[in-house]
C-alpha cells in the first residue's frame, strides 16, 4: 500500500502540517509530508509538539474529497481512521484515548493534529498531522507522561521504516472512509476494547462545571462525542473534546 504515497522528506521545518497547508493546492492525494526535525510543531488547540531533532517521526497526510463525496459533518471518520491507523503499531500493545492521543499503559505514545478544509457541507481536504515518539528516551520534565517505542521496547528503531509501516495500515482503513458503510465499520473498530479505559471505572473532570468525578466510558458517538456513567452523579453523559479531562 505505500507505493500509492507520494512521501518527500525534509531535514527540518516548522511544522509539517504548516508546510502542507501552505501548498495545499499543488499537493495530490496522499502526499505525505515527513521531517527530521520540527521548530515549531503544532498540537490540538494550540499546544506545542516538542521533539528531539532526528529521534522521533513528524509527517502529515494529505486526503483530497471530491465534491458530494465526504461531509463536514462526518469529519471525526478522519480521526477514527488516524487514530486506528496508529493504535496497531505492531511493536506496542496501544490504546486511543480519546479522540486521538495514541497510549501504552497510562504513557503517551503519540499525538495528532488535523486540519479540514470544506466548501459548503463537503470537506475538501484533511491534513493528518502525525507526532510519535520513536527513539527519544529523555523529555522535556513538563511533559507529565510521555514514552516512545525505545523507552517502551529498549530498541532502535528507523523512522523510515516505521513511516512505511504506518502507512500500509492507513492503506487499508482510508478506503473506509468514502462510503457510509465503510465508515460504520470504521467507527466499530475505534469503539472498542481498543478504547483507552472503555468500561473502567476512572476519575474524571468535569471541565465545563469545574467538578471532578467517577466515571465509567460507555462509547463513542459517531460524531465523536465522549458517551461516559458519572458513578458519582449516577448519570449519562456526553463530552465533546476539552470539555473532560481524564486523571491519568
Amino acid at each position: 500500500m505505500e507505493k500509492n504515497f507520494g512521501i518527500k522528506w525534509l531535514d527540518e521545518i516548522d511544522s509539517t502540517n504548516s508546510e502542507a497547508l501552505r501548498h495545499i493546492e499543488e499537493l495530490d492525494n496522499l502526499s505525505v509530508i515527513a521531517a527530521r526535525n520540527q521548530t515549531a510543531g503544532r498540537g490540538q488547540r494550540g499546544n506545542r509538539w516538542v521533539v528531539e531533532p532526528g529521534a522521533n517521526l513528524t509527517f502529515s497526510l494529505v486526503l483530497k474529497f471530491a465534491p458530494g463525496e465526504l461531509r463536514v459533518a462526518d469529519f471525526f471518520s478522519i480521526t477514527e481512521a488516524a487514530a486506528v491507523a496508529m493504535a496497531r503499531l505492531p511493536m506496542v500493545d496501544a490504546r486511543i484515548k480519546w479522540p486521538n492521543d495514541i497510549y501504552v499503559r497510562d504513557r503517551k505514545l503519540c499525538g495528532m493534529l488535523i486540519e479540514n478544509g470544506s466548501a459548503g457541507e463537503w470537506l475538501t481536504y484533511s491534513v493528518v498531522g502525525i507526532g510519535l515518539n520513536v527513539n527519544q528516551t529523555a523529555f522535556d520534565p513538563e511533559l507529565t507522561n510521555p514514552t516512545s517505542l525505545k523507552k517502551i521496547s529498549g530498541k532502535d528503531y528507523s523512522t523510515d521504516e516505521i513511516l512505511g509501516i504506518i502507512l500500509t495500515e492507513f492503506g487499508r482503513l482510508l478506503p473506509l472512509l468514502r462510503t457510509e458503510e465503510g465508515r460504520a465499520s470504521l467507527h466499530g473498530i475505534y469503539d472498542s476494547d481498543i478504547l483507552y479505559r472503555k468500561g473502567i471505572r476512572s476519575r474524571y473532570r468535569d471541565n465545563l462545571r469545574d467538578t471532578e468525578f467517577e466515571g465509567i466510558i460507555k462509547g463513542v458517538a459517531r460524531n465523536g462525542r465522549l458517551m461516559i456513567e458519572n458513578c458519582t452523579e449516577n448519570r449519562s453523559e456526553t463530552y465533546a473534546f476539552k470539555e473532560l479531562s481524564f486523571f491519568i
